[in-house]
């Protein structure tokens, strides 16, 4: 399992403290769900209110890494956390995960952060682990909007999990450049999954996304023309009823337009066989029964 970060704490206003009940919370996530269950997590903003050291704490007593290839001590040139980890997977397939951590950091404690450019972070460490991985996936707590220039400037990044955009929920994948963009909704109310058919050409396919946009216009399309066929039944010989009536025809027209148009690059793109992949967004409901050693540790810290 993978996160993008903020996942030990909620967000706060600037000058508001960490109680030691959010910190005891904090402390039973990194035990129980990112060592507990080899989570591979970035540092995030939110996850630095009480303090690098807090985290430093967490790593060496639950042996595992938090990952930021961007978070510095102000004034330095070199990351706090460890910038990038190894997984692999079927024995012979290696897998390059990146973090970089987002803004605000101004509601950070006493204790000084700086953020390294992505631009001048990026290009030697994607340089370096190209030459080792089959894939390369970033963890990035910075927004959408940064997300998508990282995609566009690097060929050889493949999947972007974000975690900087929390409006947006749960945002289905999304192809910027060869990255397939992706985002589940916060606070552990979901679980997104993505299954991927992965082949050495390392390029998603790009007639995948171009037959999701084709079924949507042949939907639209089919509502459209039965409310044409319904409009034209009820002859009512208003003026209201003859704009309404060439309004429909006229988004007919475009989206029939539309339609010849995603066919076309279809028909294009099919010689080209590149990876595929499938993703669902899983409610976690709150009827499941507890852990009966989470609950435990819960009772331990005296949290209620």
């Amino acid at each position: 399992m993978l996160d993008s970060g903020n996942l030990l704490f909620k967000p706060r206003r600037s000058g508001q403290t960490v109680s030691s009940t959010d910190q005891a919370k904090a402390t039973i996530i990194a035990q129980t769900f990112i060592a507990g269950q080899n989570v591979v997590a970035a540092v995030g903003s939110n996850d630095l209110v009480a303090g690098s050291s807090f985290l430093k704490k967490l790593e060496e007593k639950y042996s595992f890494h938090f990952l930021s290839a961007n978070l510095a001590a102000a004034g330095a040139d070199k990351p706090i956390f460890q910038p990038f980890t190894f997984k692999m997977i079927d024995h012979d397939f290696h897998v390059a995960i990146i973090g970089l951590t987002g803004r605000p950091l101004s509601h950070l404690p006493s204790e000084q952060f700086s953020l390294l450019s992505w631009e001048t972070i990026l290009p030697k460490l994607i340089t370096q682990l190209s030459s080792h991985a089959d894939m390369i996936l970033l963890l990035s707590n910075l927004p959408s909007q940064e997300n998508e220039k990282i995609a566009k400037k690097f060929d050889a990044i493949n999947i972007i999990f974000q975690s900087g955009n929390v409006s947006r929920g749960n945002s289905p994948p999304y192809l910027v450049n060869n990255a397939l963009i992706c985002q589940t909704t916060t606070r552990g109310k979901y679980q997104g999954t993505l299954e991927i058919k992965w082949n050495e050409s390392r390029k998603w396919q790009k007639h995948a996304k171009i037959r999701i946009e084709l079924k949507q216009i042949k939907r639209q399309l089919q509502l459209v023309t039965q409310k044409i066929e319904q409009s034209k039944q009820v002859d009512s010989g208003t003026k209201r009823h003859e704009n309404r009536l060439l309004g429909l025809q006229r988004l007919k027209q475009k989206l029939e337009g539309q339609q010849k148009q995603l066919q076309q690059q279809l028909n294009h793109n099919k010689s080209y066989q590149g990876a595929t992949y499938n993703n669902r967004f899983i409610a976690l409901s709150s009827k499941v029964e507890d852990d009966p050693q989470t609950v435990q540790r819960i009772r331990a810290a005296g949290i209620r």
